[in-house]
């Protein structure tokens, strides 16, 4: 949640500690998106699995797709997350 405080002082130019009442909207706001996008995944996450298990009819297949899927989500979000970070403390 601190990133998308700080993802919305940033856009908007808002300074954390200013305004003690837009403070509080923007961590509202942020824990809003955060419980919405976090529950919603946890509606649609045994819907997809359900669907992949059934259309592969291999619980072993299923799984194995799952690490396949997680494995690229870390090489992707290690070279346009991590990397990037690590290059400007260097």
């Amino acid at each position: 949640m601190p990133e998308i405080i700080e993802a919305f002082g940033d856009r908007y130019g808002i300074v954390e500690g200013e305004n003690e009442q837009v403070d509080e909207d923007i961590s509202d706001l942020a824990s809003g998106l955060y419980g919405a996008f976090y529950y919603t995944g946890m509606i649609i996450s045994p819907i997809t699995g359900s669907l992949i298990y059934h259309n592969l009819k291999s619980f072993n297949k299923t799984c194995d797709l799952f690490a396949m899927f997680s494995i690229a989500y870390i090489i992707i979000y290690y070279f346009l997350n991590i990397l990037p970070d690590r290059k400007t403390l260097w």
